[in-house]
This record gives structure tokens, sequence and C-alpha cells, in this order.
């Protein structure tokens, strides 16, 4: 956990200051947070940890191609979500967080979405009902 921690304050002093502004609260108190009570519950491996980074590096990086476009966060609406998402599909568990997380705060207008399902299905259909 310290060591996420560390690694995100290092990572805020590289990035602008508007865009630190609206990192830092996401990763502190929405991934950061999250991570905090996995690990009180011993559910948070390594693995974990790099995931968790790996969602703060996909907000930071959505913040990073809207300024290369002249957007702001406030002009992130689904056309742009949308092309941005198809160059990018394996992002999508990773902005997910951010993307609610900044609705619930009208940073944006709200972005459709869809995270892919993980694992299989619990139950299987039978041959009958497949036919």
């Amino acid at each position: 956990m310290a060591r996420n921690e560390s690694w995100l304050e290092q990572l805020l002093a590289t990035l602008p200051s508007g865009d630190a502004r609206i990192i830092s609260p996401y990763a502190h108190w929405s991934v950061l947070r999250r991570a905090r009570r996995r690990a009180h519950r011993r559910r948070y491996q390594p693995t974990s940890a790099e995931h968790d980074r790996a969602k703060i590096r996909a907000a930071t990086r959505l913040l990073a191609d809207l300024a290369a476009e002249k957007r702001t966060l406030a002009e992130l609406d689904q056309p742009w979500f949308e092309h941005w998402i198809t160059t990018r599909p394996s992002q999508i568990s990773l902005i997910a967080g951010f993307l609610v997380w900044g609705r619930d705060r009208s940073l944006f207008a709200p972005i459709e979405f869809h995270r892919p399902h993980a694992g299989i299905p619990s139950a299987s259909t039978d041959a009958a009902r497949r036919s």
C-alpha cells in the first residue's frame, strides 16, 4: 500500500497542475481507498497494486489525450469517448471507475460504456434451451 501512495505522489508531481487536481482526489478517495479496504481484509496482492496503478494511469492518459485535442474534462462527451475507446479497447475496464467517479461529481456529462464481463458464466444453458 505504501508503495502505491509513494508512486502516486511521484506521478502527481509530473502532471500538469490541472490534471493533478483531478487525479489526486480520484486516486486517493476512489482507487486507494478501496485498496486500503481490501488490504485490511487481506485481499490485496501485488497484482492488485499494479491494477490500481493501471487505473490511475488510464485516467491520466484520458486527460492527456483530451488536452492534446485542446479539450477540457468538461468537454468530454460521448462521441469523443467512443472514438477514444475504440483505439484503446483494453482500457475500458481500467477507465470505468474514473468515468463513474467523474460523472458523480458532475465533472462531465454522463458517458455510456459497457464493461466487459469477467470470468465464466455461473450457470450453463442446457441443450434444449439453446436450440
